[in-house]
């Protein structure tokens, strides 16, 4: 369906529920979902297949954009799947919980096209664009979950 694919995945040293509470709540994308600058929320809560938001994302030339997202799949603690469009872009993202141990991997796949996900690519910033969500996302959960505790 889209011309473009990345997977990549990360180790976050917290327990499938806390990695949980960070991806799902939608408001809190802009600390961790580069290059989202803004979020409004739009519903219903909590996140279910229809859950609507607007992202605001700034794009390698500066610009912002408004990125008008869906929920199409939850599956808590295990899986978040959405659809966004901009200007330029349409692309899928899904991101998929596994328990290692006392941790989670954590695998994002997106798959998009376009023109603009066309130049993100040509210009490799595309699966940097995805590396960077993955460690923001382990960033976040790992500073508001000390190892070792979970919820």
């Amino acid at each position: 369906m889209f011309d473009h694919q990345f997977t990549d995945s990360v180790d976050i040293d917290a327990p499938p529920a806390s990695v949980w509470r960070v991806l799902s709540e939608l408001s809190r994308l802009p600390e961790w979902y580069y290059p989202a600058r803004r979020v409004r929320v739009i519903g219903p809560l909590p996140v279910a297949p229809g859950s609507r938001f607007l992202l605001w994302i700034r794009t390698a030339a500066g610009i912002e954009l408004e990125a008008p997202g869906e929920i199409l799949a939850v599956e808590p603690e295990r899986m978040l799947r959405w659809r966004g469009r901009s200007a330029g872009i349409a692309a899928t993202a899904s991101w998929t919980l596994e328990a290692r141990g006392a941790g989670t991997r954590v695998t994002h796949e997106f798959a998009g096209g376009g023109w603009m996900m066309l130049l993100s690519t040509a210009s490799g910033r595309a699966p940097k664009t995805a590396a960077k969500r993955l460690a923001n996302l382990k960033r976040v959960v790992e500073q508001a979950e000390p190892a070792g505790k979970g919820g």
